[in-house]
């Protein structure tokens, strides 16, 4: 390819461009803006939640022998019961 005079004025826009942008980034800029916050050191509590199951030494199935409506319910959940402790208050209506 042969070059051509109608060449030479783009060839000098480009190199001239070149140049000032050259000079443009050699100007130092200003130091950014930044904001200033001062901490204070404290204690914070942590805390952890966990997702678990829990499971009893013995599983055991409580079933009713009738069928009806509870009165009362004579234990905690979670707590010792002993055998022939009375666990449950059925409706007498129906017996």
């Amino acid at each position: 390819m042969r070059f051509k005079r109608r060449h030479l004025p783009i060839l000098l826009f480009f190199v001239v461009a070149a140049c000032q942008e050259e000079k443009a980034l050699q100007t130092p800029l200003p130091p950014p803006q930044v904001t200033v916050i001062e901490t204070q050191a404290q204690d914070v509590d942590v805390s952890i939640e966990f997702v678990g199951q829990t499971h009893g030494a013995e599983d055991i199935a409580i079933r009713a022998r009738v069928e009806g409506f509870l009165e009362g319910i004579h234990f905690e959940e979670g707590s010792d019961v002993k055998q022939g402790q009375l666990l449950y208050t059925l409706e007498s209506q129906p017996y």
